[in-house]
């Protein structure tokens, strides 16, 4: 972190100030910011950075601290206002808090302004998961303020201290050992209002079970909320006062058999491996179970919570983990929402759900075969078993560029004649080319659209919780108790899914596979990692300030030539024009390998001087975005960092 405004400090070849600078701790002429919080929101497409809360040490009237006061590197600053109760957008005529407010983008599967997290993997082999790296930004106040009782705010240029990300920070984190499958689940939790635990006298509330998918899988018990907009969409107050409830997310860990690609044990679901080596039907797997558990022994017994409106939601693998959720426990789950679901199960495990309200939604052209294949299968298979199923596609599907009341109104329309037709189960595709980027992302029209999470809170079980037994294993044999064939089913990268009636034989059950679980990375072990120790800012003299040519970052350990490249990068308001390694330290000299890492840029960002004698400091956060490994087969993670001082070269 930097210093505060006016604490000189002597680094070799740093870009001098006034040696006649005043004393900027005298609290009797000067007002200093103690604290400041980089306060983030969850858009539809990712984490953006929304606003900087400063706290000063002493109050500063409405009005005083413009806009034009302020500078943040990469963005727009567009609002400010002050408060002593440092609550977002509340406003007051003095106050010890200062907020600047940012421009964001809200227009849908728009990445302006989004935080990138980071991507992390065990080796170049192994399967892609999601850390979400910390907001770090740099706020500069350019021009002398006053503080209430007149003292002089100086001009300072400092990084944000914490960061507070708005819902997600409303959760409740917790983690619970499951006694039989010895399977510890990290969760978050969102408890209504004087919900915070069970008492008498409160109306149960009913619960949402969320299973994220594959890529937020991991350790951090973060990422599986920070990576989904529909967090938000259950929470919003008009929202939770419509329908209050209580939201479980669960992270699934990971298991070193899924990061070689092995996919006997798949996040919330298994694939259970015949002795053919063809994989089978998909199975709920013990992290599922191990959820459930959670859910079951220390979740409703210790809030208000309905047991007859229960209700699970997922995407992607998660959508597969809602059904075998449903499959695992009929007897606990009212209803469910399912969004491009990858999963397929055998007869005798789609039997026990045929009765249950389940909303599919898919996009019609989503990229992956396994899913836009296999579920228009699964729905014939659905049908075939008895289901009601009610589709909308071709002419009939749903624009998934639609938002608000617009695709509010088009769902009611479809979900009234689905109920005309007494139909329990409901599949949309939307239309090609509607979901903007990456189809695969359609769960967020999804989630966004308030007639479908009207359709779910609207469910309920008949009567309380059955004490139904779990699924057993003799129902992973297709053709069990039927003369049906099983469906033919799309290929699956690692094999086929599903086999042949009669092919069962010998299969291998959830209980035979041995799982080990791993623990959450230990960056700071050098004999795995390389990680960066310190970053400076390389700054030249301009006629209009002092401008940031490059950063330098020196890693603990040698990076060969190539191995980091600018996409590896993102600086705001810089464009990287190269990055080159080498062992001194010195600008402009590229070796094959070093330990310091230059990126230097397309344009420069001139840093305005304060009015006070002094100029601001070159502070600016540098993130690297994925996973890289270098030539001596090292890992070298993702991070989000402030620089940590600066130097000068020679004016251009």
């Amino acid at each position: 972190m930097s210093k505060q405004p006016g604490r000189s400090e002597d680094r070799s070849g740093s870009i001098p100030v006034h040696r006649d600078s005043p004393d900027f701790s005298d609290s009797a002429q000067f007002v200093l910011p103690e604290n400041i919080t980089a306060v983030g929101i969850i858009m539809e497409d990712g984490l953006t950075l929304a606003a900087m809360r400063i706290l000063y040490s002493g109050e500063i009237d409405a009005g005083m601290l413009t806009p034009g006061y302020f500078q943040v590197p990469g963005r727009k600053v567009i609002h400010t206002y002050v408060n002593n109760s440092g609550k977002r957008h509340h406003s007051a005529q003095k106050g010890v808090y200062a907020f600047v407010e940012l421009l964001i983008n809200e227009a849908p599967d728009s990445n302006e302004f989004k935080e990138i997290p980071g991507a992390f993997k065990f080796d170049p082999r192994g399967e892609s998961w999601t850390i979400e790296l910390p907001l770090i930004a740099t706020l500069r106040q350019i021009k002398t303020g006053y503080s209430v009782d007149g003292r002089k705010i100086p001009p300072y240029s400092r990084a944000n201290d914490d960061q507070y990300i708005e819902v997600i920070d409303e959760f409740i984190r917790d983690e619970y050992t499951d006694s039989e499958t010895h399977i510890t689940i990290k969760y978050n939790l969102f408890v209504p209002p004087s919900y915070m635990k069970k008492q008498e006298g409160l109306a149960d509330l009913p619960l949402i079970l969320f299973l994220h998918g594959a890529g937020e899988s991991g350790f951090d018990n973060r990422s599986q909320v920070s990576s989904y907009r529909q967090v938000q969409e259950y929470l919003k107050p008009a929202i939770q006062a419509e329908n209050p409830s209580f939201v479980f997310m669960p992270q699934c860990p990971l298991t070193e058999e899924r990061s070689r690609g092995v996919f006997e044990e798949y996040g919330w679901y298994t694939y259970i491996t015949g002795s053919n080596g063809q994989t089978c039907y998909t199975h709920p797997s013990k992290s599922l179970k191990a959820v459930i558990s959670a859910l079951l022994h220390n979740i409703i017994p210790n809030y208000n919570i309905d047991s007859q409106r229960i209700y699970a939601a997922g995407h992607s693998m998660g959508a597969g983990g809602v059904l075998a959720a449903l499959i695992e426990r009929p007897d606990i789950f009212a209803a469910a929402v399912s969004f491009s679901s990858a999963g397929m199960f055998a007869d005798e495990m789609l039997k026990r759900i045929i009765d249950k309200p389940v909303f599919f939604t898919v996009a019609g052209d989503e990229g992956y075969d396994i899913i836009n294949i296999n579920m228009p299968i699964m729905m014939d298979q659905l049908e075939r078993l008895g289901v009601k199923l009610c589709r909308f596609t071709g002419a009939n599907a749903w624009n998934g560029i639609l938002r608000g009341k617009d695709a509010e109104n088009d769902a009611h329309s479809c979900i009234a004649a689905a109920e005309e037709q007494k139909a329990n189960m409901i599949y949309v595709e939307y239309m090609k080319g509607t979901i903007v980027d990456i189809p695969h992302l359609s769960h967020r029209a999804s989630f966004e659209n308030a007639a479908i999470r009207r359709w779910l809170f609207q469910h309920r079980l008949h009567q309380p919780a059955l004490k139904m037994p779990p699924l057993k294993e003799t129902l992973l044999q297709t053709g069990t108790g039927s003369n049906v064939p099983a469906p033919k089913i799309a290929p699956l990268h690692v094999g086929v899914w599903g086999m042949p009636a009669g092919a069962t034989a010998g299969a291998r059950t959830v209980e035979d596979i041995s799982w080990h679980y791993l623990a959450s990375p230990d960056f700071c072990d050098r004999e795995k990692f390389i990680v960066p120790c310190c970053i400076y800012t390389i700054g030249v003299t301009t006629e209009s300030g002092i401008a940031i040519k490059a950063l330098r970052i020196k890693y603990m350990g040698n990076i060969g030539i190539g191995v980091l490249k600018p996409e590896n990068f993102v600086v705001p308001c810089c464009g990287i024009a190269r990055v080159y390694v080498n062992q001194t330290g010195e600008y402009g000299e590229e070796k094959e390998n070093g330990p310091y890492v230059f990126l230097e840029f397309l344009q420069r960002d001139p840093v305005l001087y304060g009015e006070i004698s002094r100029s601001c400091t070159l502070l600016i956060a540098v993130r690297q975005v994925d996973t890289q490994f270098n030539f001596d087969g090292k890992i070298i993670p993702p991070f989000n960092k402030i620089s940590s001082g600066q130097i000068s070269v020679s004016s251009t």
